[in-house]
């Protein structure tokens, strides 16, 4: 994986790897967004379970009573922390951090669909202007199809492939930082789970490997032999 990693970033020019630097730093602090969003569920249980929160968790009952909007519409002149106060702050909070999510999500699409266009019309770029050097006696024995089809498609299979890559790799550190918390609350389960995660990971991926290289190289053949009976029919016309 890391080599085709690194011989994608050699076709990359200065502006995509730039762009390709921001995008990772992006999906770490997404990593961190989502940990949180899932960390903050423990808490909400607690507020909605706990009968003293006053008493159990002072300063942080103090924090969430003043941040509670049922103090706007009902005046209380007393200094007591209500229970109702401190429940209603948490879900504000709460919401708070799933909108912030929300909105960064919504963000970090927008900025990673914008660089995969950028790539794939970089690649098609680079793949044109690469033909446009190359001899004549490279083009008379070779059907126009199988350029077409690098071109047009190859490039858009790649840009697509980035794209599930970065699904993926968002995905994976998603689950490390969940999978972090896990072990700091509930060590032995998390190390299981991790455990028997990792080998179905593993299996599916020796059994998925060679199908998959398979299904793409029948892809292309049939692909460009789509491309070739276009050209001879229009070419009729």
């Amino acid at each position: 994986m890391f080599n085709t990693v690194n011989k994608l970033l050699y076709f990359l020019d200065s502006k995509l790897k730039i762009s390709a630097i921001i995008i990772f730093i992006l999906i770490i602090i997404s990593m961190i967004i989502e940990t949180l969003s899932i960390g903050l569920v423990i808490p909400a249980i607690t507020l909605l379970s706990e009968s003293n929160l006053a008493e159990n968790y002072p300063y942080i009952s103090k924090i969430l009573s003043s941040l509670s909007p049922i103090k706007f519409f009902i005046s209380n002149n007393s200094d007591e922390i209500k229970n109702h106060d401190i429940i209603a702050g948490g879900m504000i909070v709460f919401l708070m951090v799933y909108l912030i999510k929300a909105i960064y999500l919504l963000f970090f699409y927008i900025v990673k669909a914008k660089f995969v266009f950028q790539l794939e019309h970089s690649l098609s770029q680079q793949f044109i202007k690469g033909y446009l050097r190359l001899p004549y006696s490279f083009f008379s024995g070779r059907n126009s199809s199988e350029l077409i089809r690098n071109i047009a498609y190859e490039t858009k299979g790649i840009s697509n492939s980035v794209e599930l890559f970065l699904t993926l790799l968002t995905e994976l550190l998603v689950l490390i930082g969940i999978v972090s918390l896990l072990i700091y609350v509930q060590t032995i389960i998390a190390i299981i789970t991790l455990f028997i995660f990792g080998i179905a990971v593993y299996y599916f991926h020796f059994f998925t490997k060679k199908k998959i290289f398979n299904l793409g190289q029948t892809r292309q053949i049939h692909e460009e032999r789509r491309l070739n009976f276009l050209n001879q029919i229009l070419g009729g016309i």
